[in-house]
């Protein structure tokens, strides 16, 4: 004879995973907090990855060059003077290169995937998708020496470690946010091809969900 326990219907296992169809699905009938927390979780795996890769790959080559300068160096009247015409490689890694090349000749090519070279009257940002360039702000005396950067830099070197991190999980969690309003309405649509009740909430909770893999 079989129990009325043994007709119920087998309790559901746990939402967690958000790396199968199945996984996935499940996140429409947890509670928002889970699926926060999980957010909370990958953001920051990517936010360690971004200090080492601060930590490793960037600061070191500015710490390098800013201890390369010399006493001569400064940004007056959105231009920089500096004690020499040839250009030169201040520091760099295969992440990170600072130049100054006052006249863009090019003369000092280019290893690093993101280079910064500082020109007379501007600053380009030059990596693998091309380049982008800033003109210097006017108005406003920069002075690019070792006696004025080094102290500065120590004193700053963590707080832009911390942004970094603080920064990026901002990002995720509002790029998240926006995607998975726009791809709530397929998740929606989807849900009333299969005769599945769907609200904005369960659907946007599913989107949001599928964004966390990648």
């Amino acid at each position: 004879m079989v129990s009325s326990g043994d007709l119920s219907e087998p309790s559901k296992p746990p939402v967690w995973q958000p790396l199968t169809f199945g996984g996935v699905a499940g996140f429409a009938r947890v509670r928002w907090t889970r699926l926060l927390l999980l957010q909370g979780i990958v953001a920051a795996l990517v936010a360690v990855n971004v200090v080492l890769l601060l930590g490793r790959g960037w600061f070191p080559v500015v710490t390098q060059a800013v201890q390369g300068l010399n006493d001569f160096g400064a940004v007056r009247g959105a231009r920089l003077a500096w004690p020499a015409k040839e250009a030169v490689v201040l520091a760099e890694n295969r992440f990170l290169g600072l130049v100054v090349d006052l006249e863009e000749s090019g003369g000092t090519g280019q290893i690093a995937d993101l280079q910064i070279e500082f020109s007379r009257e501007r600053i380009k940002v030059v990596s693998l998708l091309g380049y982008t360039s800033l003109p210097y702000p006017g108005g406003v005396e920069i002075e690019l020496n070792r006696q004025t950067l080094d102290p500065w830099w120590n004193a700053w070197r963590p707080a832009f470690m911390f942004g970094g991190a603080f920064g990026t999980m901002l990002f995720l969690f509002a790029s998240w946010s926006a995607l998975a309003v726009l791809y709530a309405v397929p998740v929606r649509v989807l849900a009333w091809f299969a005769g599945r009740a769907a609200s904005p909430g369960k659907s946007w909770r599913v989107a949001a969900a599928a964004l966390l893999p990648g």
